[in-house]
């Protein structure tokens, strides 16, 4: 399997943390989306972790290329378990076919880094 250890090496900068589904999955109260603490349309480098504006770098920015998605954005997590946890997307990457994103689930302050076919992305609008 020649991903894992792409994988351990790609990932330079994160700290995952797993945020638990909300207990009111119905009652979802969706916050205004950030204005900071994200990078969107270039690779994120080491640097841009440093300075908050990244969650991640892959192998330095070197060799990645942003994903064409919105960000920030509103998305869903799906769990293994089939749950579906509220959050927003902060950055996406993709580099040796490896897609990836950072995600912070709503209330919460950690961020994750996700497959980004995890996500069901929900655009910039508030959803309701």
């Amino acid at each position: 399997m020649r991903l894992l250890p792409l994988v351990a090496l790609l990932l330079l900068a994160v700290a995952p943390v797993y945020a638990q589904a909300p207990p009111d999955a119905g009652g979802i109260v969706w916050p205004d989306l950030p204005t900071e603490g994200f990078l969107a349309g270039r690779p994120a480098t080491t640097d841009d972790v440093a300075a908050g504006r990244a969650q991640f770098a892959l192998a330095g920015g070197g060799f990645a290329n942003p994903i064409d998605i919105d960000i920030p954005q509103y998305a869903l997590l799906r769990r293994e378990d089939g749950t579906h946890v509220p959050g927003i997307v902060l950055q996406a990457e993709e580099a040796q076919g490896l897609s990836v994103a950072a995600f912070r689930a709503l209330g919460g302050d950690s961020v994750e880094v996700v497959l980004v076919d995890e996500l069901t992305l929900l655009g910039r609008r508030r959803p309701r």
